[in-house]
């Protein structure tokens, strides 16, 4: 008898949690892929003139992402994202630069303030544009810091509604 009592106390509980049960949250959209989604066509020149700053805060996260150091270095082409930070307590409009999930550095403080105004302007808080990982290499005596570089311009941050 008190087996069963048990079990069905088990089962009672088990149906009270399951009906309580919150509802899942409706999915949300996902972020835009590209400045071309998020902020007007633009052509991709694949330049990459646009550096990244504080980068030698972050080589143990760059040397991940490349696989580690080689006698040659790197120049790993792949996709940054550009996270708008208006909570940072040195810079409301620091937008910091990650790249496979981390940070990689910042855009520089000018350039920013452009990237920033574009976003909001779109109503978008991460933007993602291609990125080039260069350094990197290992020698007997040295070696060489990683950097990054954008395949983004300001010319690329105007309006194209036209």
């Amino acid at each position: 008898m008190e087996v069963f009592l048990l079990v069905a106390s088990a089962a009672a509980i088990l149906i009270i949690v399951l009906a309580c049960r919150t509802p899942l949250a409706a999915p949300q959209a996902a972020p835009q892929r590209s400045f071309e989604l998020a902020l007007g066509d633009f052509p991709s020149d694949g330049d990459y003139e646009t550096e990244v700053v504080g980068e030698s805060h972050y080589q143990d996260a760059l040397e991940t992402i490349c696989g580690g150091r080689t006698e040659q270095g790197h120049e790993l082409e792949c996709e940054a994202t550009l996270k708008l930070e208006p909570d940072n307590a040195h810079d409301a409009n620091a937008v910091g630069v990650w790249i496979e999930g981390r940070q990689v550095g910042y855009l520089a403080r000018g350039f920013a303030v452009s990237v920033s105004a574009a976003a909001r302007r779109h109503g978008v808080s991460e933007i993602f544009c291609d990125a080039l990982v260069v350094g990197g290499w290992s020698g007997a005596k040295d070696g060489g810091h990683f950097g990054v570089k954008l395949d983004l311009q300001e010319d690329d941050l105007e309006d194209n509604d036209d």
